[in-house]
């Protein structure tokens, strides 16, 4: 169901299940997965521009929150990477991709913001052997995958730095996307900090360093406990 006024030609869906809090799976009973973008395929690729292009790990953070319940001070040392998580809301899916609907679930009640809770998808960030940045962008063939009508076909670069943060670039020609507020200008490199959120269209991405991505997993993972342990 599209958003009320939505201009927009792309078909608006929605991932996760409604009626949840964002990145919280259901209570027992029901499957911690929820429907949303396809996974991004785990083979190498090579890219165009000459791009050695090496498809980044994405897991579905309520996945990843089972992980945490059963790994514990363990999951650290699993995941020791920093992550970028494409956030719960509305997809936009593009029209050329029509094997995705089926992917998708339907809000089942009117929803005033146009922003139903569901899964988030989790992208692990690893560099690049030969260097090169990880890209980001609705096409296939980008490391990272965020398959949204609203995102240019390619759209970020990602790059370690050697005191090891992380830096994204805006692509040139690439649609605007604003870091916590401020606009990127493009081909301009721009230092990551814990926390902060890229916008880019109706896809909101959230850069957590490795400590604080395993202090909200682990947060999320105490809810599903204490829900779980609540008297019925």
């Amino acid at each position: 169901m599209p958003c009320p006024g939505d201009r927009r030609r792309s078909r608006v869906y929605y991932r996760g299940q409604p009626g949840r809090e964002w990145g919280i799976p259901p209570a027992s009973g029901h499957s911690l997965t929820s429907h949303g973008p396809p996974r991004a395929p785990s083979r190498a690729a090579t890219g165009e521009e000459g791009y050695s292009t090496r498809m980044a790990r994405a897991l579905l953070l309520s996945l990843l929150v089972r992980q945490h319940m059963a790994l514990k001070e363990k999951f650290r040392a699993k995941y020791p990477h920093p992550w970028l998580v494409w956030e719960a809301g509305a997809w936009n899916v593009p029209e050329v991709v029509e094997g995705n609907v089926a992917a998708t679930r339907l809000p089942l009640t009117d929803l005033r913001d146009c922003l139903p809770a569901g899964d988030a998808l989790c992208f692990e960030l690893v560099g690049q052997t030969d260097g090169s940045p990880l890209r980001l962008g609705r096409a296939s063939n980008n490391a990272l995958v965020v398959n949204d009508a609203t995102v240019s076909r390619e759209q970020l670069h990602l790059s370690p730095t050697l005191e090891g943060r992380w830096t994204v670039t805006r692509v040139a020609a690439s649609r605007t996307v604003t870091l916590g507020g401020t606009a990127l200008e493009p081909e301009q490199p721009t230092v990551l900090q814990p926390g902060v959120q890229l916008h880019v269209g109706d896809v909101r991405l959230t850069f957590h360093a490795a400590e604080d991505f395993d202090e909200r997993i682990g947060r999320i993972a105490a809810q599903v406990l204490a829900q779980t342990a609540a008297p019925r």
